[in-house]
């Protein structure tokens, strides 16, 4: 760190004045000076008399007190401007060297030539007040050499005087060390000032940057919000049409086109699926970054669970020429069933797309005292150095694993992410191993078994769209007339009948089920419909599809007990909603 000198020399003098000032300011060492100093004079009464010790001592006492008056008067003098700094450090230096002249009088004028032992005592208290001021104002070399410069010095050369030559050596020999520890001390506090200094300016600075970066947050906070109300609009304003879209190209799917137009319709259709498969990618990454998401562990069973994954999946499978089987189980589970079975679509999905004209399985089996659920395939295979990488954001391995005859749209390269961020969520492991040309298994491990008893098994060949749909009275609202028409064409087609309304209103006839948009009018929402229809004829099932994809949504629909659908809804989607639905209420 780059440290401009004439500032750290400011601080040094500020720091030096503080220190000096608060030493002098009527502390027990000012106190014990002026004792040692009224000792003295009446030790040395045997030899002067009365008078000129306690003159002596008296004038010292006087120069002492100066000095605490002195440093009351400034003890704040260090947050003054330097030059008046600079300018009391001078005065308390010239008092400083007036009190070290006094005991160089003393030990020069006063010295007791008759007395053996009271030199002894005189050289000792001199030492002892030179020690002192060493001790108490090595923090200002100036102020400390005037203390302590001149009393040991001239007693030396009395002693030289004297012919006392032993002891003047000793007197210049602990002079010279009293200098030496004064200069060491002094070199440690200002190596001490001066580390306090940077420590000042590294706060500084990183109070200044984290209030920089505080600003910086705010402004990130603000701007993501704005893209995230922005992103909301978007997405809910292209959500509609490309679900009409979907409903339509599925009801015209099945008709009889020429060669051409079937390839046209069929390429629409795939394209239609990316960019649904997108816009659900995207709202997983999205409610994962921002934790909305929360698992909620609840008791289900995996034959129902896998029942529905099979209504969702078998056409797709179908259109991909691949075999997908469920192995049917008796255990339940206890876990978040929303999540895993996001968790577990996604690795269908893959196993589908990379096994065409093969076979993909799905089964629960036991693993290291708990449950896992296996999806295996017998597609083409991941190479041993991809096996890792492939749960990173963004990874899309080699296209060449894609069949040519698959019809599904190449990975977003963010599946798997979010299949290993959802199973740490829900603290479970995925794992994979995988053989070039044999295939690959994704292991989900760490399930726990449901805490209740087993529940009848629900026979899943019960659950068929012709059985289910055939007939079943369906009422549709939705403001969007697109939607509302694609809709009413793909539900025709499936061989139900349909009332179609734009809005809430008091027209509706007895349903079966309810299809609603929850976003109507501006103060009606769907609930506010599906309650509504409740009153008239009971607890009549109903599925929400809403482009509205916050957590706001989802709770008013959980608290209702009604399915929620975000748009673009694919029709596999809608049917197995449907489907569920009509069970439910069977």
């Amino acid at each position: 760190m780059i440290i401009q000198e004439a500032e750290l020399n400011n601080f040094l003098s500020r720091r030096s004045l503080a220190m000096i000032v608060a030493g002098s300011h009527w502390s027990i060492t000012t106190f014990g000076h002026m004792f040692v100093a009224l000792l003295l004079a009446s030790v040395l009464t045997r030899e002067f008399g009365l008078l000129w010790p306690y003159i002596w001592a008296g004038l010292l006492c006087l120069l002492i007190t100066f000095q605490a008056f002195f440093s009351r008067i400034h003890i704040n003098s260090a947050r003054e401007s330097l030059e008046k700094v600079s300018r009391v450090l001078t005065q308390f230096t010239v008092s400083s060297y007036l009190v070290g002249i006094s005991w160089a009088t003393v030990g020069l004028l006063l010295f007791p030539i008759q007395y053996p032992e009271l030199q002894l005592f005189l050289a000792f208290v001199m030492g002892g007040i030179s020690l002192v001021a060493v001790g108490t104002q090595h923090i200002y070399l100036p102020a400390c050499y005037g203390s302590m410069g001149f009393a040991v010095p001239v007693l030396g050369i009395r002693y030289v005087i004297e012919g006392l030559y032993i002891e003047a050596t000793l007197v210049v020999l602990y002079t010279i060390v009293l200098i030496r520890l004064a200069n060491m001390l002094s070199r440690f506090s200002h190596r001490t000032i001066v580390l306090q200094y940077e420590r000042d300016i590294l706060l500084d600075q990183l109070g200044a940057r984290a209030s920089e970066l505080e600003a910086a947050k705010r402004s990130a906070d603000e701007a993501n919000l704005s893209k995230s109300r922005f992103l909301a609009q978007a997405s809910h304003d292209l959500r509609q049409p490309l679900h009409a879209m979907g409903l339509f190209i599925e009801t015209i799917s099945d008709h009889k086109l020429d060669d051409k137009v079937a390839k046209v319709v069929q390429r629409v259709r795939q394209s239609l699926d990316g960019l649904s498969k997108l816009f659900d990618t995207l709202l997983d990454v999205t409610l994962l970054d921002t934790g909305k998401t929360q698992p909620r562990p609840v008791d289900f069973e995996i034959n129902e669970f896998f029942a529905q994954l099979a209504r969702d999946y078998e056409p797709i499978a179908k259109d991909n020429r691949v075999k997908l089987k469920f192995m049917q189980s008796h255990i339940n589970l206890r876990a978040d069933p929303i999540l895993l079975r996001r968790l577990v679509q996604n690795l269908v999905s893959n196993a589908i797309r990379h096994s065409a004209r093969g076979r993909v399985l799905v089964g629960l089996r036991p693993f290291r005292g708990r449950y896992a659920i296996d999806v295996v395939d017998n597609g083409s295979g991941i190479k041993e150095e991809d096996q890792e990488r492939i749960f990173e954001e963004f990874v899309r391995l080699r296209q060449e694993r894609l069949s040519i005859h698959s019809s599904t749209q190449p990975g977003l390269g963010l599946g798997l992410s979010i299949v290993y961020r959802i199973a740490t969520m829900l603290d479970l492991e995925v794992m994979v191993s995988s053989r070039i040309g044999k295939g690959s298994r994704f292991r989900i491990s760490g399930l726990d078994p449901a805490l209740g008893l087993p529940h009848t098994i629900t026979n899943t060949q019960t659950f068929r769209p012709d059985d289910l749909l055939a007939s079943a009275n369906i009422l549709v609202i939705d403001d969007d007339p697109e939607v509302l028409e694609a809709t009413g064409a793909l539900l025709s087609k499936w061989g139900c009948n349909i009332q179609l309304h734009l809005r809430a209103n008091d027209l509706f006839q007895p349903a079966d089920l309810i299809v609603c948009d929850f976003e109507l009018d501006e103060n009606v929402t769907g609930i506010d419909v599906v309650r509504q229809c409740r009153q008239k004829w009971g607890q009549i099932p109903a599925v929400i599809i809403s482009g509205n994809s916050s957590e706001q949504v989802k709770s008013l629909t959980r608290d209702e007990g009604l399915a929620l659908l975000h748009k673009p809804v694919r029709p596999a989607q809608l049917r197995s909603a449907l489907l569920q639905a009509l069970t439910a209420k069977n």
